[in-house]
């Protein structure tokens, strides 16, 4: 298992740094004069491959440190080596429901943002994929749904001023 784990640390850090020092730099275009340097559009493309980089060492360390205690453990002595786990988890029955529900739920959601709005539409969107994932207690999902949009979409329309799709609660002049 610690080989997957290196190979995959060493994957993410090749595509973080090679995202961080060439395209980013290469193919984002950044504007001479910025009020703010979290307006650049370069800002969150950084932000998201250096969070990568940041992983990526994390899971390339645990594969050496599972390297290192496995070369250091005593052998195994029994004639059957240990077998790795071959669970998988098949699409049948109960997770091919919620599978599709969750996918039509996104389906509608995207639909939806043009008639009632993002955060109309954000707030049922939530409702419905917690409920889905399992959650009953009116207590966690209606403050966790109607919060978050609200928060997010004052986030974005008055700190960032990104234009976000308002729909019934447009109101024309």
């Amino acid at each position: 298992m610690y080989k997957k784990d290196i190979g995959i640390g060493l994957a993410g850090i090749t595509l973080a740094l090679s995202a961080i020092f060439y395209l980013i730099p290469r193919f984002i275009v950044v504007p001479q004069q910025l009020d703010s340097l979290a307006l650049s559009p370069a800002f969150w493309p950084n932000i998201i491959m250096g969070i990568l980089l940041l992983t990526s060492a994390v899971i390339l360390i645990q594969g050496l440190v599972a390297r290192y205690r496995q070369g250091r453990s005593p052998v195994q002595t029994t004639a059957q080596p240990a077998a790795e786990s071959t669970d998988t988890y098949p699409l049948d029955g109960p997770r091919t429901v919620i599978l599709s529900a969750a996918v039509g739920i996104f389906f509608s959601y995207y639909w939806l943002i043009d008639h009632l709005g993002i955060l109309l539409s954000s707030v049922l969107a939530l409702l419905a994929l917690m409920g889905l994932g399992g959650e009953r207690r009116l207590k966690v999902l209606l403050p966790l749904a109607i919060v978050l949009p609200v928060v997010l979409y004052y986030f974005f329309t008055r700190v960032a001023h990104v234009y976000l799709p308002q729909g019934i609660f447009y109101s024309y002049p």
